[in-house]
């Protein structure tokens, strides 16, 4: 067995340097993403393929339509945040905000709330799955319990460390 997931999310999501710069001073989506998500959906269909889909909140409120379409070919859709965001350099309270208007946003194209989540850049804390679990969350995805690759994420012991949280 295979375990393939995706996140939806725009190849300039991952450039900027600071969560408030992106919060408070970026461009909007602009379906970039569309045309390779397309081709994965296409393959996936073809070789009959499930996958859980990490779809970031504002992705999906301009782009609903493709939110319905990976839903429809009977995928996971589960929260990749609000925005692309380090969500270890922001206030858990703005967390969670950003959070349940994420889940509200995938919820309401779905029909289901979400239960999964992974964080953006994988960058995850005790504090943040504690507070991920409380809203009801089921499983987190962010760890990378790796070896240090150089450019790559990883967090050798990750889950001796957050083992007991979910």
């Amino acid at each position: 067995m295979l375990a393939l997931t995706v996140d939806v999310e725009e190849g300039f999501h991952g450039l900027w340097p600071s969560a408030h710069r992106t919060m408070e001073h970026h461009k909007p989506p602009q379906g970039t993403f569309i045309r390779p998500l397309q081709s994965i959906l296409n393959l996936f269909e073809r070789h009959h393929v499930s996958s859980t889909f990490f779809v970031l909140g504002e992705v999906a409120e301009f782009f609903p339509e493709i939110v319905e379409e990976i839903y429809g070919l009977g995928h996971e859709v589960a929260s990749h945040g609000y925005f692309h965001v380090d969500l270890t350099k922001i206030s858990l309270s703005r967390l969670e905000e950003m959070e349940r208007r994420s889940r509200g946003v995938l919820a309401g194209i779905t029909g289901e709330v979400p239960i999964g989540f992974r964080a953006p850049f994988a960058r995850i804390n005790l504090a943040i799955v504690f507070l991920l679990s409380k809203m009801g969350y089921v499983y987190d995805s962010s760890v990378v319990p790796s070896l240090g690759i150089p450019g790559w994420w990883s967090n050798y012991g990750a889950f001796q460390r957050l083992g007991a949280c979910f």
